[in-house]
């Protein structure tokens, strides 16, 4: 599961640009670099742009120049005049994945931008990611459908399931069956398992 986004606190915009080539003035002693990649949003419309000044932090001076840093800006003009009414907020790429886990267990894990992988929780075994699709338009999904299934422009939410196992073998006498992603499975081993599934609206699909 890839989530990208904006993170943390926004930083207000403390003087409206007259053109679209202007650089933003934001509020000082707000921890940007340079080269760091921000969205400037006025809850109209946003723009992603990378900082090319150095000391971002301590002037709050955010230019945007095309030809400088990796990946760059494409052109150095914003798709409008921002107002200090917006606000300009950090990007992050959340990935959540399952891996072998410290103790050889399954476990869910968790890689913010480069950093390394972090293991949230263990005896994580399965997740399946669903997508609820409004062919209607009545802002209700009428179906839960895979990625490559599913028409995005019609999706307002997800359904996400994770399949969690025990931690200690031989719980039961029995191998315990259990039905994930459409599959019903008899293991070979006699751990506990449970399915939890939650449902999530996405912001800006429901009127």
């Amino acid at each position: 599961l890839v989530i990208r986004g904006a993170v943390g606190n926004g930083i207000r915009v403390v003087a409206p640009m007259s053109s679209v080539t202007d650089d933003l003035q934001v509020m000082d002693d707000n921890d940007l670099e340079q080269y760091d990649i921000v969205m400037v949003a006025d809850c109209i419309s946003a723009a992603i742009i990378q900082i090319t000044n150095a000391d971002p932090d301590t002037t709050g001076t955010l230019e945007h120049l095309s030809g400088s840093g990796v990946p760059g800006n494409t052109v150095s003009n914003l798709d409008k005049v921002y107002r200090d009414d917006a606000e300009v907020m950090n990007l992050a790429t959340h990935v959540f994945y399952i891996g072998s886990g410290v103790s050889g267990l399954p476990a869910l894990f968790q890689k913010v931008g480069s950093n390394s992988a972090e293991e949230l929780v263990e005896g994580v075994e399965g997740m399946q990611i669903l997508y609820g699709e409004d062919i209607d338009g009545d802002a209700s999904a009428d179906r839960f459908l895979t990625a490559n299934q599913v028409d995005m422009n019609h999706v307002i939410s997800v359904r996400i399931s994770i399949l969690l196992q025990s931690i200690t073998d031989h719980l039961t006498t029995d191998a315990q069956s259990y039905a994930f992603n459409g599959t019903s499975v008899t293991p070979t081993d006699h751990r506990v398992r449970r399915v939890f599934t939650t449902t999530i609206s996405l912001r800006n699909r429901i009127p």
